[in-house]
């Protein structure tokens, strides 16, 4: 056990202690050592995060995915940190067990399945090969909201999640606007860390909250969700079963998405005084399973619009730097949309579409059919590479019951990438 580390957390944790409750540690209950143990350990992994971003790398690898199921952070931090002991030591005096604080803890529920640990894996991986990532995540309230008639009334069920409360997250001086289905949406961006095994490389998973600017009601009024669908947030919900407006809610969520993935992306490739000519060059975009597949179209659409590409130079671009990674084959996998609904959620997005797929017939491929968006298609004509990876999860699952710390040889993504 390191001495000079029991005395700098228990230094640390009185500081919070004396901030935020006016107490002595040996005073504590369990919620509030939680709270001054978290900000303990955010303000060691906080200097290397800095130290992260001052970093300068040739190359910024981007993941975009619906998904992640980055576990309870107190317990995974205090591994990686390789101090667990000493966290015992520093809330002695307290009438308190670890367990208690790390049973405290919800895990950010950003997602489940197959998907969410892929795409959890990805990050892991790639952070402790020391490669800059930022992974683009939506801030969920709630996992899904399904809806059932019970003695001829409608009842909703939503599985909480809670996760406006992530002690880990903090929250940036900017927001994201844009128009979906003729509303004005604003995006709140969050950012968690993602530390490393070796404790010196941290990684960022940013996550986009949304809010109605012209919504009236909040979420402490009871809604009826059938008449009211329009003023549920796209991030209330991972999941809503709710009938026909279910697809459309999907939709929106999903373009939502995109238009911030796409947005900040940018902002951050000139953020560190690039040119758009040198964009090939500095960032991979990779995107998880079909979900953010409109970020292709509207990274294509920000370059025709922003930077006066052609339809042929956009697509070109788009085929250098978006990568397309497939785990699982399910019925999202084969994800359409009917143009007309595209139109009404963004005429700009739909003409955009129009375009590039007449442009698209021209090399014989195709990415509507029969009036519908084919998302499979615009991952397949316009991304460098689809990479189908379910085998890969799959035997690792098999091989090992639970998650463990060290992640680095699940994928080879230098020789993908680099």
């Amino acid at each position: 056990m390191n001495n000079i580390i029991v005395k700098e957390l228990s230094d640390s944790i009185q500081k919070y202690l004396y901030s935020n409750y006016a107490k002595e540690i040996e005073d504590a209950r369990p919620k509030e050592l939680y709270f001054a143990l978290t900000n303990a350990l955010m303000e060691i992994i906080g200097k290397t995060w800095v130290n992260t971003k001052k970093f300068k790398s040739d190359e910024n690898i981007y993941i975009l995915s619906f998904e992640y199921m980055p576990g309870k952070l107190l317990e995974l931090y205090l591994h990686k940190l390789d101090i667990i002991e000493e966290a015992k030591k520093s809330i002695s005096k307290a009438d308190v067990e670890l367990k208690e604080l790390l049973d405290i803890e919800k895990e950010p529920a950003l997602g489940f399945g197959e998907l969410g640990v892929g795409s959890s894996l990805m990050l892991e991986a790639l952070t402790n090969e020391k490669i800059k990532t930022v992974a683009y995540a939506m801030k969920y309230e709630n996992g899904d909201m399904i809806q059932k008639i019970i003695d001829n009334e409608q009842v909703e069920y939503p599985n909480l999640w809670g996760n406006k409360k992530i002690l880990w997250q903090h929250k940036k001086g900017f927001n994201y606007y844009h128009d979906i289905f003729s509303r004005k949406v604003k995006a709140e961006v969050f950012d968690l860390p993602v530390l490393n095994n070796k404790k010196d490389f941290v990684n960022t998973l940013r996550m986009f909250s949304a809010k109605y600017l012209d919504l009236k009601h909040t979420l402490k009024d009871k809604i009826d969700y059938k008449n009211r669908f329009k003023d549920i947030s796209l991030t209330e919900f991972l999941y809503v079963n709710i009938g026909e407006d279910s697809k459309k809610y999907r939709l929106a969520q999903e373009y939502f998405y995109a238009c911030n993935c796409i947005e900040d992306i940018f902002r951050r490739h000139f953020k560190q005084r690039n040119k758009i000519e040198d964009f090939k060059d500095k960032n991979k975009i990779i995107v998880n399973e079909i979900h953010p597949t409109l970020s292709l179209i509207e990274f294509i659409n920000v370059l025709k619009t922003g930077y006066g590409y052609s339809i042929e130079n956009s697509v070109d671009l788009a085929k250098e730097v978006f990568y397309h990674f497939s785990f699982q084959v399910s019925e999202d996998s084969y994800e359409t949309y009917p143009i007309e609904m595209i139109k009404e959620l963004n005429e700009r997005l739909y003409f955009t579409i129009i375009e590039l797929n007449e442009f698209l017939n021209k090399r014989q491929e195709a990415i509507i059919k029969e009036g519908n968006l084919i998302f499979r298609n615009v991952n397949l004509f316009l991304s460098r590479k689809y990479i189908f990876s379910s085998k890969i999860i799959r035997d690792y699952k098999q091989k090992n019951n639970k998650r463990k710390l060290d992640f680095s040889n699940i994928y080879r993504y230098k020789k993908i990438f680099f």
